[in-house]
């Protein structure tokens, strides 16, 4: 685990590397190689989206939504509600990021599941929108958007 500041305020920002992977009922269960074990509640997180590295430009890039499939390596950036980073890594699970990315859509379809080329991630006003708009997804009941 490796715990870092960001640029313009000090966050939390948490790297795991991933040995299991579940996605449960209410959250995902994330066991790292020391098999140390995270659980994030899907209540909890507000932003979820993948960076996969280019080895050309030796830099990593987020992929629009419109871009993503089950295929995708790279890590899985989750946001949860208090503004903290974590980065899942989860090469050794035999999963790709965007398996557990769609698992995620699936039991959570209110997370702001993508990262848009508008956000600027070290904005907090802009998070709190999103977490506002992600507070009244959740609200919405069951089959009214189907």
């Amino acid at each position: 685990m490796r715990i870092m500041t960001g640029k313009e305020r000090n966050y939390t920002c948490v790297s795991i590397h991933a040995g299991k992977i579940s996605c449960g009922k209410k959250c995902i269960h994330v066991s790292d190689t020391r098999h140390v074990v995270f659980k994030f509640p899907y209540d909890e997180i507000i932003v979820a989206y993948i960076e996969v590295f280019d080895k050309e430009s030796n830099t990593f890039y987020r992929p629009e939504i419109t871009d993503l499939t089950e295929n995708i390596c790279g890590k899985l950036v989750l946001y949860d509600s208090r503004f903290c980073r974590f980065e899942i890594y989860p090469g050794k699970t035999g999963k790709t990021a965007g398996m557990i990315l769609k698992q995620l859509a699936v039991h959570a379809p209110y997370i702001f599941l993508s990262y848009e080329p508008w956000i600027e991630e070290y904005d907090e006003k802009q998070f709190a929108e999103i977490k506002e708009m992600v507070s009244i997804m959740k609200d919405i009941p069951d089959g009214v958007l189907e």
